[in-house]
């Protein structure tokens, strides 16, 4: 049965903070957050993207892709991440409603670091889900 862990991850972001990560109205602002937590996908992913869908989401400038800054006709500055596991803890941990996590040793860097493996842009790179139960997030749960 295969598992679909970028859902996976965004799914245990949502229930460990209360808060879904990427909420976003539209496609253009859903991608602006994708990459304002994870930084800008590769350019590998963005040349497969439809032409249409690509001009919608992205646009080069200076021979670099950067995201679109507009959404649902509004403009917002967009900065992708250049430290995306500092920009998934800031995010977890503003939104966080577990409180015990704080107490337990490392905080939120353990569950951090596996959600960061689950929301790999690229699906091989990703974490598998033998890999995830691996994961000391996980096992330092099970073991407590």
């Amino acid at each position: 049965v295969a598992i679909d862990m970028w859902s996976l991850g965004c799914m245990l972001v949502e229930l460990y903070t209360g808060a879904p990560l990427f909420a976003g109205s539209d496609e253009v602002n859903m991608m602006q957050r994708f990459v304002a937590i994870l930084g800008m996908p590769p350019d590998l992913m963005i040349h497969l993207v439809k032409k249409n869908l690509q001009r919608k989401l992205f646009q080069k400038k200076e021979g670099k892709w950067t995201i679109n800054q507009s959404s649902g006709g509004k403009t917002k500055a967009i900065t992708p991440s250049h430290n995306p596991k500092a920009s998934l803890k800031e995010v977890i941990t503003r939104d966080c409603a577990n409180e015990t996590v704080e107490k337990s040793p490392g905080g939120h860097d353990s569950f951090v670091d596996m959600i960061l493996q689950m929301l790999t842009y690229l699906p091989p790179k990703r974490i598998s889900p033998e890999q995830g139960l691996q994961h000391p997030f996980i096992v330092e749960k099970v073991n407590v």
